[in-house]
């Protein structure tokens, strides 16, 4: 009972956070810096929007940026909702390759693949620095990193070809197929899980082609269903 209530407080945690990144990225003015404290400030999350805002979109990763909260957002819905699975770090890795393909399809069609590139390189960053935070050493991050490598193109040359289809039952039955053997280790006791997250993907993905790639950070992930 504590632990869950332990990953209830993380996911609303994380929920708090993304809302703050994206106002602060929504609301950030390319002429406001930090360091000129006496300009006046519009963001809405006043000087800490600020920072936010200049380091992860001025200084940082730019629109690849809009990310970030979508991943934390996505992950405190999990965690939120209670579902009966860990949130283990192969599902945790699945989630972020879905939203990142998904992301990925949206701005090719909108013809912004530098956009798309970025966002691939700044994901690949932050695998290898987590690597690093873990302690792995400098030797043996090269090898984890070309096998992350391959995993996510192989990850995406299968969650695309299955997002192609036409035909809406077949999809869903092998989006679900892929991730109980991907995310849970084809236990099938997670079956339902993985048809959850199957109608997930169909759903996001429904969603985010309706929108504008400046609406993304504005996208209340609670609406996908």
């Amino acid at each position: 009972m504590k632990d869950k209530l332990k990953i209830q407080i993380i996911g609303w945690l994380l929920f708090i956070i993304s809302l703050l990144v994206t106002g602060s990225m929504i609301g950030y003015d390319l002429t406001e810096e930090p360091t000129l404290v006496a300009q006046k400030i519009n963001n809405p999350f006043n000087i800490l929007g600020v920072y936010i805002g200049f380091y992860l979109m001025k200084l940082g990763f730019g629109y690849a940026a809009l990310l970030i909260p979508i991943i934390l957002a996505t992950i405190s819905f999990y965690l939120i909702s209670n579902f009966s699975f860990n949130v283990s770090r192969l599902l945790r890795f699945e989630i972020l390759l879905l939203h990142l393909i998904i992301l990925i399809r949206k701005l090719k069609k909108d013809r912004k693949e530098y956009l798309s590139q970025s966002i691939v390189d700044l994901m690949f960053s932050s695998i290898d620095l987590s690597f690093r935070e873990e302690g792995v050493g400098d030797l043996s991050i090269p090898k984890k990193m070309k096998k992350v490598g391959m995993v996510f193109y192989g990850r995406s040359t299968s969650l695309e070809d299955i997002l192609d289809m036409q035909d809406d039952l077949k999809k869903e039955s092998l989006l679900s197929d892929y991730f109980l053997r991907n995310a849970f280790s084809s236990d099938t006791s997670y079956k339902k899980n993985a048809d959850e997250l199957s109608k997930y993907a169909i759903a996001f993905e429904g969603l985010i082609e309706k929108i504008s790639v400046s609406e993304i950070p504005k996208l209340d992930i609670q609406a996908v269903k």
